[in-house]
C-alpha cells in the first residue's frame, strides 16, 4: 500500500508535478484526482485487498477533515489510510520538491508532532516518532565535541544514541574515510568527554555530497 498509494500520479501531466510555483485550484484539482486514478488501476490490475486500497484511498485525508477526496474526519478515516498519511507527509516533508528544499529529518519529526490531533492522530504520530527515532537515518547531527555525521540506524531502547558515520572532523574538514560510530557503544571522546548528539543539521548547511558517502 505504501509503496502504491501514489501511483495514480503516473496519469498526471509531469509538468504540473514538477512546478515550482504554487499551483491554481483548477491544477490542484486535477492533481488531487491521482487518488481516484490510483484506484483505478488497482482495479485495472485485480489489486483488491482492502488495506492496498485504504493506503491509496485515503492517504491525503486528514484528521481534522480537511483533507480529501472525501473529507473525512478522525477515526472515520480507516486505520492504515491514517498510517498511509503520516508515512506520505513525512516522505514528502523530507525529500527535494520542486518548490521546498527538503527537511531535516530531525525537524520533519518535530513538524508532525506540531500537527498532532489537527492533521494526523496524535497516538500515531507519537508510534510513528518512536517507530524511527528521535534521529532517523539519514538526519546530519553535530556531536560534543564538534565532528558531523549522518545517522545510519537506531535502536528501540536507545533513541538518543544511534549508530553514525562521521564525515567532517572538529575542524570542519571533510575525513577521506568515513567512520562509523555507534554512540550506543562509544559514550566518551578521546579526551574523556561525553560524547552525545548536540543538534540536528540542515543538509544545505554541509558542502558535502551526501550521495556520495558510503551509508
Amino acid at each position: 500500500g505504501a509503496l502504491l498509494f501514489d501511483v495514480g500520479k503516473l496519469k498526471i501531466p509531469g509538468e504540473l508535478l514538477c512546478k515550482p510555483m504554487p499551483l491554481s485550484p483548477g491544477e490542484f484539482q486535477l492533481l488531487k484526482s491521482h487518488v481516484d486514478f490510483g484506484l483505478e488501476m488497482l482495479r485495472d490490475t485485480g489489486i483488491l485487498n482492502r488495506t492496498v486500497n485504504d493506503m491509496v484511498e485515503f492517504h491525503h485525508e486528514r484528521h481534522g477533515g480537511h483533507g480529501y477526496p472525501r473529507g473525512l474526519q478522525g477515526s472515520n478515516i480507516p486505520i492504515f489510510g491514517r498510517i498511509a498519511g503520516i508515512v506520505d507527509c513525512y516522505d514528502a516533508i523530507t525529500s527535494p520538491r520542486p518548490y521546498a528544499r527538503a527537511m531535516a529529518p530531525s525537524n520533519a519529526v518535530k513538524r508532525l508532532y506540531a500537527w498532532r490531533d489537527v492533521d494526523f492522530q496524535a497516538d500515531l504520530i507519537e508510534e510513528f516518532i518512536q517507530a524511527i527515532g528521535a534521529y532517523p537515518a539519514g538526519t546530519l547531527v553535530e556531536l560534543s565535541n564538534g565532528e558531523v555525521g549522518i545517522t545510519t540506524a537506531g535502536y528501540r531502547t536507545r533513541r538518543l544514541r544511534p549508530q553514525l558515520l562521521v564525515f567532517l572532523d572538529r575542524a570542519g574538514k571533510q575525513l577521506q574515510d568515513p567512520r562509523p560510530l555507534d554512540l550506543a557503544v562509544t559514550t566518551h571522546d578521546s579526551d574523556g568527554n561525553l560524547l552525545e548528539i548536540v543538534a540536528g543539521l540542515d543538509p544545505a548547511s554541509c558542502n558535502v555530497d551526501l550521495s556520495r558517502l558510503p551509508v
